[in-house]
């Protein structure tokens, strides 16, 4: 009987130990289901949309200030920034659509934005204003791609409709209002047409697509540097950047309402899948509980 008592003491000592680390992880796994943050543990934002159904987040500066594009209660495509938890729609240059592909430490947002003629322009969002960037001699639309701290932007400058895709669209760089055609730009001439410019650092080198005019087959990635071309990819394949012999339309090159589609709802704390997720991690957790209380019995 006194061996009975006390190894129900030993038990009860035990469990004991086990029961605060326990109920800590239980509380933590419960918050972290239902979306509530919890430190060491990520969480998933949902950052919300316009007014639609849908939203496409596309960059982000170190302050957390978020871009992209959100779909509005007519079913168009608005530039938004998010910041502190709140969505703000960025608005067009006079039409009805308009993306942000990136924004840099000081808040300058850059993308596109339709116009009341239905043109594509690049466009820069600062300071609660847009600023429409235009475009190169002989094209008519752009799309901004990317934006340092300095205030660079960089881009393409092009033709967004099929039909066009004959003139090839061409890199630019724009600074203190001026855009410029980023080929006649570079001391390094390689024979090759800087078709579009996809990024820039703070030291102003730019990163993009280059190809052969009139007919680029074969895309090739270069690196502009301190006003050279000096690396472009002279492997025997297509270098990724942008392999196809024509280009398919960019997502925000796309003309005309976004393509809804049913999207699965997300599962709520009391969805049936939760609870049986739920219920494997408790037994696993119950296991190890009587594992560790009774292993030494």
């Amino acid at each position: 009987m006194a061996d009975a008592n006390a190894h129900r003491r030993i038990l009860h000592l035990r469990a004991g130990r086990y029961a605060l680390p326990l109920l800590l992880v239980l509380a933590g796994l419960l918050l972290w289901q239902a979306g509530i943050p919890v430190p060491g543990l990520p969480v998933v934002v949902d950052l919300g949309t316009l007014g639609g159904r849908e939203s496409v987040a596309t960059d982000i500066n170190d302050r957390g200030q978020v871009v992209g594009k959100g779909g509005t209660e007519i079913g168009a495509w608005h530039a938004f920034l998010w910041e502190g938890g709140r969505m703000r729609d960025l608005g067009t240059l006079g039409g009805q659509e308009s993306c942000a592909n990136a924004i840099n430490n000081r808040g300058q947002v850059v993308g596109w934005a339709q116009t009341a003629a239905g043109r594509m322009h690049a466009c820069l969002w600062g300071q609660g204003r847009i600023r429409d960037l235009g475009t190169l001699p002989g094209f008519p639309d752009s799309e901004a791609r990317d934006i340092n701290s300095k205030g660079q932007v960089v881009g393409e400058s092009g033709s967004q409709f099929e039909t066009e895709h004959r003139n090839w669209g061409r890199a630019f760089p724009w600074e203190s209002g001026r855009m410029r055609d980023l080929t006649r730009l570079a001391a390094g001439r390689t024979g090759q047409t800087l078709l579009s410019a996809e990024g820039i650092n703070d030291l102003g080198d730019v990163v993009g697509c280059a190809g052969a005019l009139p007919i680029p087959l074969m895309a090739r990635a270069y690196l502009l540097s301190q006003g050279r071309v000096r690396q472009i990819d002279r492997a025997g394949g297509s270098s990724g950047a942008r392999p196809q012999a024509r280009r398919t339309p960019r997502t925000c090159f796309q003309k005309g309402p976004p393509q809804i589609q049913e999207q699965p709802q997300m599962a709520s704390p009391l969805d049936l899948r939760w609870f049986l997720n739920l219920r494997g991690v408790l037994l696993r957790l119950a296991r190890w509980l009587l594992r560790s209380i009774c292993g030494g019995s």
